[in-house]
């Protein structure tokens, strides 16, 4: 019996040494996954911050809106030349050769009386009849 008695002791000592290297292994593993449970615990809470910074800015963009400013250039320049061109096409050559003159004479103007105010101011022309002496002035300074 006593051959036995050892065998069983034996038994029991390795079943509890092997018990025992488990359960340091498991806690091992547990303390690795506690370490690793409090770094993604730190990133949540920061990432949770960071979230919490976007969104009080965001209302607060919300709250401060800037007057937008109209865009449509674009639009409006194609529209424009839509426009241009169809009444173009109706007009046909003749009137825009009307056009063009009249675009042309406008422009020749502003030199023509830029000349005639010159030759005022040295004495060689009388003022236009209903117009004032100064060439440059507009219409306000007529008189009646």
């Amino acid at each position: 019996m006593e051959l036995g008695t050892k065998l069983g002791s034996l038994k029991s000592s390795v079943k509890e040494r092997a018990t025992d290297a488990k359960l340091e292994k498991f806690e091992r593993q547990n303390e690795g996954l506690e370490r690793e449970n409090e770094l993604l615990k730190t990133k949540f809470e920061a990432a949770h911050e960071d979230r919490r910074r976007l969104l009080d800015a965001l209302e607060t963009l919300d709250t401060q809106k800037a007057p937008r400013k109209r865009r449509g250039g674009f639009l409006r320049m194609v529209v424009a030349g839509g426009v241009a061109y169809v009444l173009g096409a109706r007009a046909g050559r003749e009137r825009y050769e009307q056009i063009r003159t009249g675009w042309n004479k406008m422009r020749n103007r502003g030199s023509e009386l830029r000349e005639r105010g010159q030759e005022m101011a040295k004495g060689g022309l009388e003022p236009t009849p209903g117009t004032s002496a100064d060439p440059m002035s507009g219409p306000s300074s007529r008189s009646a």
